[in-house]
């Protein structure tokens, strides 16, 4: 049914190749490399379109963010409406836009997008350089994006991979991913009084 591709391109040649495809941008990792999703038949169908690039097949159950999730999108932003969020107490960066949360936190609408829009990795990464952040730990239960934080921050940022992965020696600068947090305050969604992560 569903799937999802990563592609080494940038974003705007992707989305150049891809016009009137139905297939979605689901995630952008860094300049050089977004994540595709949608119907199996559909992202066959555009392969090729996306000839001369490297593309790799991903493990996923679901298709998302895409298209696809949007009959859910309404029972979602209900059930969110149902639980007693808060604003964040300590600065979090959405890895929508990687702006600062901040009330949206509270925002079912919110949550109702992000739901459906593109993940914006590199965005976050960038903004969380910014912030003079030392030291980013990733919250999650397997490293799934790990190597970006290197290939968008270069070694300004040493990245801790999930506690209790198997993995050799002390981390190492790049080794390990964001969205978790660390440094002067932590970062990433999840961390504040949102209703989820991302």
């Amino acid at each position: 049914f569903g799937a999802m591709w990563s592609v080494l391109a940038a974003e705007e040649e992707v989305r150049a190749r891809l016009v009137d495809a139905p297939v979605d941008v689901a995630a952008v990792n860094h300049p050089g490399e977004v994540v595709l999703a949608g119907r199996r038949v559909a992202l066959e169908a555009a392969a090729p379109r996306l000839a001369g690039l490297e593309v790799r097949p991903l493990a996923v159950s679901h298709p998302f963010p895409s298209r696809w999730v949007e009959p859910a999108l309404a029972p979602f932003e209900a059930a969110v409406r149902a639980v007693r969020a808060r604003a964040p107490d300590r600065p979090v960066l959405s890895a929508g836009d990687g702006l600062p949360l901040g009330d949206r936190a509270t925002d079912p609408t919110y949550w109702r997008d992000h739901v459906r829009a593109p993940v914006r990795v590199a965005e976050a990464l960038r903004a969380l350089g910014a912030e003079d952040v030392g030291v980013a730990i990733e919250l999650s239960a397997r490293p799934v994006l790990s190597g970006l934080v290197p290939r968008v921050l270069g070694d300004a940022v040493l990245a801790v991979p999930p506690q209790g992965r198997p993995h050799t020696g002390a981390p190492r600068r790049g080794q390990g991913v964001y969205p978790g947090g660390g440094g002067r305050g932590e970062r990433g969604e999840g961390g504040g009084g949102g209703p989820g992560g991302g």
